[in-house]
């Protein structure tokens, strides 16, 4: 197994996996999202997604797994500290992504074009995350069979005796 993978397995772990990208003379940090971050995204994705639809869930999606740009962390330009929104947010359960739904409406006002290719970005680190989870299920599967062959030698060491 290579090494790439192994790190891949280990981010993935972790709860995402992340990467540094440059476009258009600017330095992105993105990563893909925690559950957390992918409950509030969907609550802008209308039941009975249409191709339409589809379009609508990438701007939520980019609002909390884009990080940082040229070194600045999204979230502390869209904090509600000393704002009336503050005391609201603090009793919704996504208070802490109150800074993606600024963000969002930032990307919604950036050409199409624009926001496609950061989104390419997105899905090359969602391709990164099924690789890792199938070779994690492989690894498992494997030590399951090792497991079961190491149990399966004990028995018959202990049927000789």
């Amino acid at each position: 197994m290579s090494n790439v993978l192994d790190t891949i397995v280990k981010l993935y772990n972790q709860g995402f996996i992340e990467k540094e990208f440059e476009l258009d003379g600017h330095k992105y940090v993105i990563r893909t999202l925690n559950e957390h971050e992918s409950v509030w995204r969907d609550q802008f994705v209308p039941v009975g997604m249409t191709m339409n639809v589809v379009s609508a869930k990438i701007v939520p999606t980019l609002a909390v797994a884009i990080k940082s740009i040229d070194g600045v962390a999204i979230e502390s330009q869209f904090s509600n500290e000393g704002s009336n929104e503050s005391f609201f947010s603090s009793i919704n359960e996504f208070s802490d992504l109150s800074y993606a739904y600024k963000f969002k409406k930032v990307l919604q006002a950036l050409p199409h074009f624009v926001i496609l290719r950061l989104y390419e970005h997105y899905q090359e680190l969602e391709k990164k995350e099924e690789e890792a989870i199938k070779l994690a299920m492989e690894k498992l599967k494997l030590k399951k069979v090792e497991e079961t062959k190491k149990e399966e030698e004990v028995k018959k060491v202990e049927e000789i005796k």
